[in-house]
């Protein structure tokens, strides 16, 4: 199935996780028009982030591979998770399930 993930307004463009249900692995996929900086954050679904990631990528396409690990390098149990990408360009947020 494909991520019911929907951008916010601006010229970020958020085109989801693949695969998902995923295990080990998922990538979010995400379109800037200028690129810059972006912060990735993966939530449960109380709101706890349980990982960020900072980046600098350049303008069009670019992916963030999610290994299913907290921060502090736990595996995270099976389960749905939220995903949400910041930058200059706008936001988007997303649902993906860990599937161990």
């Amino acid at each position: 199935p494909i991520s019911t993930a929907v951008p916010d307004l601006g010229s970020l463009v958020l085109l989801g996780n693949r695969p998902n249900p995923f295990n080990p692995a998922t990538e979010i996929m995400f379109e800037t028009r200028d690129g810059g900086p972006v912060t990735l954050t993966v939530y449960d679904l109380g709101g706890r982030a349980l990982r960020s990631e900072s980046l600098t990528v350049a303008p069009g396409m670019s992916r963030w591979r999610w290994n299913g690990r907290a921060g502090d390098g736990r595996d995270l149990a099976s389960g749905v998770y939220m995903y949400r990408i910041l930058s200059r360009e706008g936001s988007g947020t997303g649902r993906m399930t860990l599937s161990r």
